[in-house]
């Protein structure tokens, strides 16, 4: 596959410090955001979090509610953060970015196929405009 690095997944040690985990990237820069702007890297941390989750439960999730309810209560136990987790923006991502491979038993793609579909939705620019769209500016 020229040009693209394949990468094995790795557990990621968390830092001891969960503080830095808790900033938004635009905070770190020090400036607010935008109006008009999404906020694509949440977007992604909430979709990623969302697929993680539902991967894990292997079925176990049955709705949104209750995938709302698992993450809320982790990030509070692992991170001691209250958080209103927007599953329904989370859930629409694994949508767009075709990561589901069961929507209706709540069962994703595994973790090499979600690879494979993410680096050929990449590869396609498939919703480059999304976020456009959804501001009504394309």
């Amino acid at each position: 596959m020229g040009g693209v690095r394949r990468w094995a997944l790795q557990p990621v040690e968390t830092p001891a410090d969960p503080a830095p985990l808790r900033q938004e990237p635009r905070q770190q820069r020090g400036g607010p955001p935008r109006l008009g702007q999404p906020d694509r890297a949440g977007e992604l941390k909430e979709a990623i979090l969302a697929y993680a989750f539902v991967a894990a439960a292997d079925g176990a999730i049955g709705c949104e509610a209750d995938l709302d309810r698992r993450t809320d209560d982790w990030l509070r136990e692992r991170f001691g953060v209250d958080v209103n987790f927007d599953c329904p923006d989370a859930v629409e991502t694994l949508d767009r970015l075709d990561l589901w491979t069961d929507r209706g038993a709540w069962r994703v793609a595994s973790a090499q196929e979600a690879i494979d579909r993410l680096e050929a939705h990449w590869r396609e620019r498939r919703t480059i405009d999304y976020h456009l769209r959804t501001v009504g500016r394309a």
